[in-house]
């Protein structure tokens, strides 16, 4: 195989590292993000394959690289709000998706290489969940799985700084090592106000009804709170 073969092959895989996180928001019953999640995963795929290739698949390569932006920075904000308390009088984690997604998609239509269009939606998301925290209240984590999360983050971020040498990033391999590293840190932090950790083999049977304890992935925890 060609080494661009090769390349567009492992940056398209390495994406599917994040489905066991899409299995995981499909159980939350956060449909709107479940399906922006295969949605990310599509685009990501193609833009990988075909800037690896070289090619043109129904899209420009630059056409994908924007919907990748999209798909990358809604992702990204999915971290944030399971680090605000539950509140069961008003659902603002549903409304607040709806409103992120069309903002996103309307800054990155004022240009999707300006750094101020990544960085201004994350900074405004970011912003809230600390805001809803100041209303509402810190809420009690999973020591271990926020410590685990917030650890393979910096590894993730890491994989991502060694992946912005394109020139000395053979294959690639640096970013599909990214991929992988936040697909697993998207997977942890979803859960780090659960007492119980949902295992990736266990979200695997669940999500294709083979799992014979029907685990509650709503079970609230009795959770530790971070010092």
């Amino acid at each position: 195989l060609s080494e661009r073969i090769i390349m567009g092959i492992l940056n398209a895989i390495s994406n599917f590292a994040i489905l066991p996180t899409v299995f995981l928001i499909y159980h939350h019953k956060d449909i709107f993000s479940y399906y922006i999640g295969y949605f990310s995963i599509f685009v990501s795929i193609m833009y990988h394959f075909c800037e690896s290739m070289d090619i043109v698949i129904i899209l420009e390569q630059l056409k994908w690289h924007e919907l990748d932006n999209i798909g990358a920075i809604y992702s990204f904000s999915q971290m944030t709000l399971p680090l605000t308390k539950k509140n069961k009088d008003f659902d603002y984690k549903t409304k607040k998706n709806y409103i992120f997604f069309f903002f996103l998609l309307f800054i990155q239509q004022r240009g999707p290489w300006e750094l101020i269009n990544t960085i201004l939606p994350l900074i405004l998301d970011f912003s809230f969940s600390f805001f809803l925290m100041f209303k509402y209240g810190k809420p009690k984590y999973n020591k271990k799985t926020i410590q685990q999360a917030f650890a393979f983050m910096l590894v993730s971020l890491f994989f991502f700084y060694k992946g912005l040498d394109d020139l000395n990033d053979y294959l690639r391999i640096w970013h599909a090592i990214w991929h992988f590293f936040i697909g697993i840190t998207s997977f942890y932090f979803l859960q780090i106000q659960e007492e119980k950790f949902i295992s990736f083999k266990e979200i695997f049977f669940i999500y294709f009804g083979l799992d014979k304890n029907k685990v509650d992935y709503q079970t609230k925890a009795k959770e530790v709170m971070i010092v």
